[in-house]
């Protein structure tokens, strides 16, 4: 299960790249989408992990899955938290380039 995660992380940062986020800073959006994307992607992994776990536990009742979900998905929700950090980030500095964009109009028509 944690090299499935590690896949998924490798994935994922081969679709929301460093470089890729920051290569077009004046225009966020794409990287905001992209970013979503990503972390629906993963959410959707976990919420079918514990889905399946809870049909087996209803299923098997004798035969429970004894993983412990904080080891299995350690990795993963780092890559989560740090996912939403930046598209926190991202937003926020779409909201800044808004701000900027008015102040600008603003200030040529006052010229």
């Amino acid at each position: 299960m944690r090299e499935l995660c590690n896949t998924i992380i490798a994935q994922a940062q081969n679709f929301v790249s460093g470089e890729s986020l920051f290569e077009n800073i004046e225009e966020p959006q794409e990287a905001v989408e992209n970013l979503k994307l990503c972390l629906k992607n993963c959410v959707t992994f976990k919420s079918t992990y514990f889905d399946y776990k809870a049909q087996a536990a209803e299923e098997c009742p004798s035969n429970p899955w004894r993983f412990q979900n904080s080891a299995l998905f350690v990795r993963l929700d780092t890559f989560l938290e740090r996912c939403h950090d930046v598209l926190d980030l991202m937003q926020t500095i779409s909201q800044f380039n808004k701000v900027f964009k008015k102040l600008f109009i603003i200030a040529k028509e006052c010229i």
